[in-house]
């Protein structure tokens, strides 16, 4: 503790840094006057830094939040779904998490610092304007005072001068000796109101410096107080700011780890079993289709059906084609128009049994004949 305070000691200070030995400079102050600007300009930045990235964090969180409502799958089942889910309720977790870092950056990091820079700039304002004073003063009474000693060295040397010729008059006329030196006493007493003017102005000149160094001093002292509480709040509050984002990135990542876990219980065997379960419709395939001619299903399979619905008639009737038929199938025949058919059964209404001239047989369809006349 000791050695922190004797290094402190030795440590330079405004106060004893920014002085020059011209008596009307304004460097020190200037040099000062200009730090307090810059200070003041690196604090709006850092405000402007602050106040954008507290935007940057609630826009990311709302918009976050705002994927997280809209993000749908509901059409999804099983284990999978439980992942999405929670993939949905950890990124809204994370919403509300950045959010609430914007407002943490607004309202502990950026108001402070932005209330310290309103406060010290009302401070350095006031100071500024009364050193600035004190300094025209001392000024205008430097100014003063070169006058009062030109004034003050004019009159000693006509003093002198006239106590010279009045000195040498002896050899004039008693007349003449008589003016000199009246003269002489005049410049006297000129030269001695001419002295008290210029002690009152070396006074007042001295009581303005003096005036105008305790102003510097005070002003050197504040300025170094407000530097030394600017420089420890923004390094603290961006200390905050960097402990604060770096907790919402560990949060983060402990909302993405809730994730990770959930994805590893998702099994995808899981998911198609439980799919298969919940929507079985059975495990026997239709069967295969064969290919069925109409004439094997919808007509005589033979010249001598005994499964018709009708019974078989023999006829010997003759009967005219009316039109050409090509045969669908090895149990019919084809017709020719014009051609005589004798009619050998009826084996339905529609197809009959029938023999040609050369003693060919087989079904034919009895639409496409008329009986002969």
């Amino acid at each position: 503790c000791l050695f922190v305070c004797l290094f402190a000691e030795m440590e330079d200070k405004f106060v004893n840094s920014f002085w020059t030995t011209d008596f009307l400079s304004q460097e020190g102050f200037d040099v000062l006057h200009q730090r307090m600007k810059n200070a003041k300009a690196f604090m709006d930045d850092v405000s402007t830094f602050l106040k954008t990235r507290a935007q940057i964090e609630e826009t990311y969180g709302k918009s976050l939040a705002k994927l997280a409502r809209t993000a749908g799958g509901t059409t999804e089942i099983g284990t999978l779904r439980q992942v999405w889910d929670e993939v949905k309720q950890q990124t809204s977790a994370s919403a509300e998490q950045h959010v609430s870092l914007a407002a943490k950056i607004s309202q502990d990091v950026e108001a402070p610092i932005k209330q310290l820079r309103e406060t010290q700039r009302t401070i350095r304002k006031k100071l500024e304007d009364t050193l600035k004073k004190a300094h025209k003063l001392k000024t205008q009474r430097h100014s003063q005072n070169e006058r009062a000693k030109k004034t003050y060295d004019s009159k000693c040397r006509e003093a002198e001068k006239a106590e010279d010729e009045s000195t040498k008059s002896s050899s004039l006329p008693q007349k003449d000796i008589d003016k000199l030196k009246a003269k002489a006493r005049k410049a006297k007493v000129a030269s001695e109101s001419a002295d008290a003017a210029y002690q009152d102005a070396v006074q007042q000149l001295n009581n303005a410096r003096i005036l105008w160094e305790k102003e510097m001093e005070s002003c050197c002292t504040y300025f170094q107080e407000m530097e030394e509480e600017r420089v420890d709040l923004v390094r603290r509050k961006l200390w905050l700011l960097t402990n604060a984002v770096s907790d919402a990135c560990v949060q983060d990542d402990e909302y993405q780890e809730k994730m990770r876990e959930m994805m590893e219980k998702c099994s995808v065997s899981e998911d198609i079993q439980h799919f298969i379960k919940e929507n079985r419709k059975g495990s026997e395939r239709p069967k295969t289709i064969e290919y069925k001619s109409f004439y094997q299903t919808s007509r005589p399979t033979s010249r001598i059906d005994e499964r018709s619905t009708r019974p078989t008639m023999a006829s010997n009737e003759l009967v005219v084609v009316l039109y050409d038929y090509v045969k669908q199938g090895d149990l019919e025949m084809s017709l020719s128009k014009g051609e005589l058919i004798r009619v050998v059964k009826k084996e339905t209404d529609t197809w009959w049994m029938g023999e040609k001239a050369d003693k060919s047989t087989g079904m034919f369809p009895s639409t496409y004949v008329k009986k002969r006349n």
